[in-house]
């Protein structure tokens, strides 16, 4: 690719307002996203396990078995979005030796789109309903120790 194409390559991705109105930033997702997950979510496992109760009512005991469902689902969904992390990160940007700069911009935004379409169809349903179990597993923290 001469420098020219170059320019127009990188002017279309970067600066082509006209046609990136709108246009999805492709979404970070790596293993620190899934440790900072699975971080927070052993940091509230943790306090609760460490609540000791003498009196062991019907109520406790409900919450308890909530919580290690909770936990089961949490483990769960970091397997899944480890299996997820792969097929993301193995998606690249590798040409392949194309000299063609409409055949490297068509490749570089089916990338995109590719990784765009799998972020938000698996792996932010994921991340929301382990959020949403994280504030579950708080609620119940709360009420354990009141």
């Amino acid at each position: 690719m001469n420098e020219l194409q170059y320019y127009i390559f990188r002017c279309n991705m970067e600066r082509d307002i006209e046609n990136n109105l709108g246009e999805q930033q492709i979404p970070e997702f790596n293993m620190y996203t899934i440790i900072t997950v699975d971080e927070n979510y052993k940091q509230i496992y943790k306090q609760i396990t460490e609540i000791q109760c003498d009196n062991y009512d019907l109520n406790f005991m409900t919450n308890v078995l909530s919580v290690n469902e909770l936990y089961i689902q949490h483990v769960s969904n970091i397997e899944k979005l480890l299996t997820l992390s792969t097929k993301y990160n193995s998606i690249d940007n590798t040409y392949y030796g194309f000299t063609s700069s409409t055949k490297i911009i068509n490749l570089h935004m089916d990338v995109r789109s590719k990784k765009i379409q799998i972020y938000f169809e698996e792996i932010l349903p994921i991340l929301q309903e382990s959020e949403y179990n994280l504030s579950i597993l708080q609620d119940y923290a709360a009420n354990m120790y009141s």
